[in-house]
């Protein structure tokens, strides 16, 4: 929450890709949403770097109410293991509804044409965000319009935060996607 309860997200997402021992591909591109439900999220991207916190080179473009980032070098090919760390902000991400507020997420989006071996979220909340927690919260795994679970949810206490884990219990094949959905009581967030 930021000081006029609206919602506030801090996201930090780490690809950890494998790609071909030849010259194929020289990064990846992820698309990332700059509108929900018709809000504007005010995205800002905060950094984009490698598994030792080296800074990685990207270019931004729009498409589909998305920003992309296309990450790597037009001049340098990448093999093997790689990892990406993209960390941003965004605002005004809880839907209003008659009996509750909610958080729905899509982890790892559904547009990828590469398969992932698993796919694991953790949600920090600070306590005053636990506590208005309306009902378990729910993951739902598979394509577009699909709601099987093939995931589990833990909970566990660090410091002054819960940290709510979920994580695949299967690989996922291209298109496939982990969502999570999350109850708050009314009157949490403002709009």
């Amino acid at each position: 929450l930021d000081s006029n309860n609206v919602s506030t997200l801090q996201v930090v997402e780490k690809f950890v890709a494998n790609f071909p021992d030849y010259d194929q591909n020289r990064g990846i591109e992820r698309a990332i949403p700059q509108k929900y439900k018709n809000n504007n999220v005010d995205l800002k991207i905060k950094s984009v770097h490698d598994e030792n916190a080296v800074d990685r080179n990207y270019t931004t473009y729009e498409s589909n109410d998305n920003l992309i980032l296309r990450i790597g070098d037009a001049d340098r090919y990448v093999r093997g293991r790689q990892v990406y760390t993209i960390t941003y902000t965004m605002r005004d991400v809880i839907s209003f509804y008659d009996q509750q507020d909610e958080w729905y997420w899509d982890v790892n989006g559904d547009q990828w044409k590469q398969p992932f071996g698993s796919v694991t979220a953790r949600v920090h909340f600070n306590p005053s965000i636990v506590q208005e927690i309306s009902k378990q919260p729910l993951c739902f795994t598979g394509s577009y319009g699909q709601n099987t679970g093939d995931c589990f949810t833990t909970m566990a206490s660090v410091g002054d935060q819960s940290i709510y884990t979920r994580a695949s219990t299967r690989s996922f094949n291209p298109g496939e996607n982990m969502s999570l959905v999350i109850g708050f009581n009314k009157g949490v967030f403002e709009k």
